[in-house]
């Protein structure tokens, strides 16, 4: 005979199955989830792993840019570096008649 605390209702049984079902089935789910993010690591790494190679097209266009950078530098360094000149001679007699410097 078998203790009155081992005896089991069917309610508890019923309880304890479908205990069991959810289980196994949060399991399964959490095995899909973890399996679809191992797959989709590995496709990310591995198109990731190669940089595209540009277009012709896309090489003249940087191309183009770059030429039009420089330029434009290059005027910018034109425009702002000083300008040495010499003034015209102030005829007035506190000059003395010396000829003065300017920077533009």
């Amino acid at each position: 005979m078998t203790p009155p605390s081992a005896q089991f209702h069917p309610e508890q049984l019923v309880l304890s199955t479908h205990a069991q079902r959810a289980a196994s089935m949060t399991t399964i789910v959490l095995v899909g989830v973890a399996s679809f993010l191992v797959v989709f690591a590995i496709v990310v790494k591995a198109r990731g792993g190669k940089p595209k190679k540009p277009e012709k097209w896309e090489k003249a266009q940087i191309v183009k840019q770059l030429l039009a950078l420089s330029e434009r530098e290059g005027m910018v360094k034109r425009d702002s570096t000083p300008t040495i000149g010499f003034a015209t001679p102030d005829p007035s007699p506190s000059s003395g008649g010396r000829e003065h410097f300017f920077i533009a």
